[in-house]
């Protein structure tokens, strides 16, 4: 669908870049994470070079982002997989050394054996904190960003973004209601857990 954009120029879709998808707010939502792009007065069609992320602002610094023309993060992208595997060694050295090791093992005897030893050892690392905002300073690859309006989006990762998404969508599960005491595979399920369907 990206790709058949008629305002959206080749170059938007260079090789070379990573593409993240920004939504344009509607409101300041301080549990967002909010991307600034480098030219916000673009037009919303053209991908925009991207200047740094804020992530989880309070609510005044959420509506000046706003104001200057950020965009909310909903980490959906758009790349090549050499190019993010680029990303990775560049920034991420040793976790791309460790993921090499499994290369040789996929498919032999020893697959699982040698996966389990390359997980154990990785070290921990944030895709968001440990390479994406790292990209802007360090130019190793063009990080853009892509304007996307007229499409609604949310947040799942809270409860009551889930509520307010149903809502907004108008879906009502006709047979479920708050139980005290759900299904064990309901209950392990906390953003879930007071839509269950009623027992007979």
């Amino acid at each position: 669908m990206l790709r058949d954009r008629p305002a959206a120029g080749e170059g938007e879709w260079h090789p070379s870049r990573l593409v993240l998808l920004g939504m344009e707010p509607n409101e300041p939502e301080p549990e967002y994470g909010y991307i600034l792009p480098e030219d916000a007065a673009a037009g919303p069609s053209e991908a925009r070079r991207i200047v740094r992320f804020v992530w989880k602002p309070d609510g005044g610094t959420a509506r000046r982002l706003i104001v200057h023309g950020a965009l909310w993060n909903t980490l959906v992208m758009v790349f090549r997989t050499k190019t993010l595997l680029g990303v990775v060694r560049g920034l991420a050295a040793e976790i791309y050394r460790s993921f090499e090791r499994l290369l040789p093992a996929i498919g032999a005897h020893a697959e699982a054996e040698v996966m389990e030893a390359v997980y154990q050892k990785l070290p921990p690392l944030n895709f968001l904190k440990g390479l994406l905002e790292a990209l802007p300073q360090a130019r190793r690859v063009a990080l853009f960003v892509l304007s996307v309006r007229g499409v609604f989006w949310s947040d799942c990762g809270l409860p009551r973004n889930v509520q307010s998404a149903l809502m907004k969508t108008g879906y009502q599960p006709p047979d479920y209601e708050t139980e005290q005491n759900p299904p064990a595979h309901v209950a392990r399920q906390p953003i879930f857990s007071k839509l269950v369907r009623k027992t007979q």
